[in-house]
């Protein structure tokens, strides 16, 4: 989406599973500026869905007032994400933006929103590019630069770098290694539509809950998801991140890799066709340089 932001993957935290809401994102944001997350580069801290209680009687627009919270996190450095849904409801049953994207925009456009994501969670006859043209649409005529998250993975392929800044490319993650590795790999066939301002999406980092395999699929959860030029959200209590996770996450030469200028999505090259245990992945960096994650399942 030529907005002029994502040129990048977008890198940060949501709250979706933490046990942490919305009245903890300032102290988040402390956090991610203590550990050094802040200066390493991760910019957005997200609420998803539960944020939203309502809509104003007179106005229609979302409540609550969001305007003082994106103040907080704005005067520490962060932008601040706010969740939505492209259809009558989002997910947890709260109002979503469908019939109301120009109002949801001005509001969103009015508090210094820096990010917005637009799940997909009712009125599913509905053909769902139809539904993400007029939000999109109505962010960009506030004039206010905004990155764009779409949820919905059945998007027309061709049309998604047109749509958003990112776009879910699999079904939710979770706190388990082959929930990410499945994800991981349905993601690697959309790797021709990548490019800066547009991203394909696997969901967010689970960085910090697979750590029965001391910490290893942690590693591979970052590692893949750099190379891959997937957004790096992390979506854990960064507080509680063991060392070599919050090491990990801070590492300059894979943020690199993910923040290349380039924005040329790696790609899987080589399986092990013994065991599939055993893959490669690759990408082309600015410069005339390569990534390459040689990566043991």
């Amino acid at each position: 989406l030529d907005n002029g932001v994502g040129l990048t993957p977008p890198m940060g935290f949501n709250d979706y599973q933490t046990g942490l809401g919305v009245a903890d994102l300032e102290a988040v944001a402390d956090a991610f500026e203590s550990l050094g997350l802040r200066a390493a580069g991760y910019a957005f801290i997200n609420s998803d869905a539960g944020w939203q209680s309502g809509r104003n009687a007179t106005s229609g627009a979302p409540t609550p007032n969001m305007a003082s919270l994106a103040a907080a996190l704005g005067a520490r450095g962060f932008g601040l994400g706010l969740y939505s849904a492209l259809s009558s409801v989002q997910c947890g049953g709260d109002p979503g933006g469908l019939y109301h994207e120009a109002v949801d925009a001005a509001a969103y456009a009015a508090w210094n929103v820096s990010y917005v994501k637009y799940d997909n969670c009712a009125e599913y006859a509905l053909e769902p590019t139809a539904r993400v043209l007029p939000m999109r649409r109505a962010l960009n005529a506030t004039g206010r630069r905004v990155v764009f998250s779409t949820e919905p993975f059945d998007l027309a392929p061709n049309l998604r770098a047109h749509l958003a800044n990112l776009w879910r490319t699999t079904t939710d993650v979770a706190a388990d290694a082959g929930k990410v590795y499945v994800n991981i790999d349905l993601n690697d066939k959309w790797a021709e539509f990548a490019g800066p301002g547009g991203f394909n999406d696997p969901d967010m980092l689970q960085v910090g809950k697979l750590g029965g395999n001391g910490g290893d699929d942690d590693v591979s959860n970052f590692v893949l998801w750099a190379v891959a030029k997937a957004p790096l959200l992390l979506s854990v209590n960064v507080s509680t991140l063991a060392p070599r996770l919050l090491a990990l996450a801070k590492n300059a030469k894979i943020l690199a890799v993910n923040q290349d200028a380039l924005g040329v999505q790696g790609r899987k090259v080589a399986v092990d066709g013994a065991a599939t245990l055993l893959d490669a992945w690759a990408g082309p960096l600015a410069g005339g340089a390569f990534a390459v994650v040689l990566h043991n399942r």
